[in-house]
């Protein structure tokens, strides 16, 4: 198979490639229990297991209570043959944003801010806010937001000199690339995607115990180096800034790896939902019991006997 690089579709895969967004800059008036749903296509233009996944989860959600819409990726369904769609189709109740525009851009850069755009005044009009999704449940406030992407997993991890895991053959000194495949396994491991959970929860704690190392907290170098690492594929909010990051970093410096706790939120077992998608099954007992603990700052004794240690419960 041939591939062919595009002068524009290198500009897109450049790290200092961005697209001003003025929504995302204005996360204080995003509404609580409102969900904007980005899907690459769906229902009915294409109907296929993902889209019939999607549609149910859309469904699931509206059912519950929330303000449920999606947005197709830019041109959809008119890329795919179906013209004279009104720019919001409703499958099911749900509204479903067509990012449809006058001109469709001939080059990946223009293409992928077109898009962007398109989808930002969609995020500006109806505000989503995907925090309400946890913490109405733990009933304490998330105060930052960071989203990584695959690069800067790697480059982080890189920067780090990689991260010492411990797996079936041992521990194991990774680099960026071999950890990501690691915690992205889950089809050979025994809970799942419960076990692949807890592999980014342990890679999570090594990545952070080097972090706070006395050997790179003690050299700004490095800290600037690592720091630059992540935040070069990194979203997060408008106030987690650079000087924040370090701050924090450096008001942790004496934290140690007994300390730090991690925990996924409690569950009884795998079920499937109402319109035949896989769901995992919270414990709604011991969420109580989870937010408890981490209201009254008493995470050091908090345990968890409810979530199924193996196999997927009943």
């Amino acid at each position: 198979m041939q591939v062919t690089i595009t002068a524009s579709l290198l500009r897109v895969l450049d790290p200092s490639f961005r697209v001003e967004l003025p929504a995302l800059r204005r996360r204080s008036a995003w509404e609580p229990g409102r969900v904007l749903h980005v899907l690459t296509n769906h229902l009915p233009q294409t109907r296929s297991g993902y889209t019939l996944r999607s549609n149910a989860i859309l469904r699931a959600q509206a059912e519950l209570g929330w303000q449920v819409e999606a947005a197709t990726r830019i041109g959809y369904p008119v890329t795919v043959g179906h013209l004279g769609n009104p720019e919001v189709q409703y499958v099911d109740g749900i509204a479903v944003h067509r990012l449809i525009p006058w001109v469709m851009p001939a080059e990946e850069d223009e293409r992928l801010a077109a898009y962007a755009r398109l989808l930002d005044r969609v995020a500006e009009h109806r505000r989503p806010s995907i925090l309400q999704t946890l913490q109405p449940l733990i009933g304490v406030p998330i105060d930052h937001v960071a989203k990584v992407d695959f690069d800067g997993f790697k480059n982080m991890t890189d920067a780090l000199g990689g991260v010492t895991l411990k797996t079936d053959e041992g521990q194991q000194t990774m680099n960026g690339t071999e950890a990501l495949k690691w915690v992205r396994e889950r089809k050979s491991l025994s809970q799942g995607d419960i076990s692949r959970g807890q592999r980014q929860m342990q890679f999570i704690r090594a990545v952070l115990m080097k972090g706070l190392s006395k050997e790179t907290l003690s050299n700004p170098a490095e800290v600037a180096r690592f720091l630059d690492a992540g935040t070069q594929n990194m979203v997060v909010d408008d106030a987690l800034t650079t000087n924040k990051m370090q701050s924090i970093a450096l008001s942790m410096r004496n934290v140690g790896s007994n300390s730090i706790k991690m925990n996924t939120a409690p569950w009884t077992g795998v079920d499937t939902g109402p319109y035949g998608m896989s769901i995992v099954n919270m414990s709604e007992p011991q969420m109580k019991v989870l937010a408890e603990h981490l209201s009254n700052d008493t995470m050091g004794s908090y345990v968890d006997n409810v979530s199924p240690k193996s196999g997927f419960g009943g």
